[in-house]
């Protein structure tokens, strides 16, 4: 048997750290980025879309810089995947909040939501890194502009530009920072 040195990983090797890494990632979507397009790929089974929308989720109050929020949490794959589809209204002051187990990038979409909403994707530390508007029924990725993003907040379109927030603004729960609400209780 010849052995040729070589600095390369073997084939087998990589071949068992790719299906390590491929187990590892559960149901959790994937994200590649190719060029400046942001892809998502989700290793979903194939997800029933509901005919209605998901019953009112348990809230947290959270403040976004100074302004006060009733936010429902969005936490479980079924929870996120649902989202604010067929929802015809949220409140002035009222939100939903999803939050991801670790820090990657993101992307939304409007498939089957009848509300114009602003998405405000933010840092493991609470800080806002991008805003972006979306349009009712859009199917089109909505990506961040972050690599590390952790949360996403749906508001009202809009909501983020008439209450002065943008990129920096530090968001926080009535029971503290984000990340120990979420992941420290």
């Amino acid at each position: 048997m010849n052995f040729i040195k070589s600095n390369a990983i073997p084939s087998y090797l990589l071949l068992m750290i790719c299906l390590l890494w491929s187990i590892g990632c559960g149901r959790e979507a994937v994200t590649a980025v190719a060029g400046n397009q942001l892809q998502a790929e989700t290793d979903f089974e194939e997800f029933d879309y509901p005919k209605e929308a998901q019953p009112k989720l348990k809230t947290v109050v959270l403040y976004v810089g100074a302004k006060e929020v009733i936010t429902e949490m969005a936490v479980t794959p079924k929870q996120q995947e649902t989202g604010m589809m067929w929802r015809t209204e949220m409140g002035e002051d009222e939100g939903m909040i999803f939050v991801s187990p670790r820090p990657r990038p993101h992307a939304f979409w409007m498939k089957n939501t009848l509300v114009p909403l602003s998405i405000a994707y933010i840092e493991a530390d609470g800080t806002i890194s991008s805003i972006h508007d979306m349009q009712p029924k859009d199917e089109n990725n909505t990506p961040s502009k972050s690599q590390t993003v952790v949360y996403a907040l749906e508001m009202n379109q809009g909501w983020f530009e008439k209450n002065g927030i943008g990129e920096g603004v530090i968001v926080a729960t009535e029971h503290g920072a984000l990340k120990d609400y979420f992941f420290k209780r």
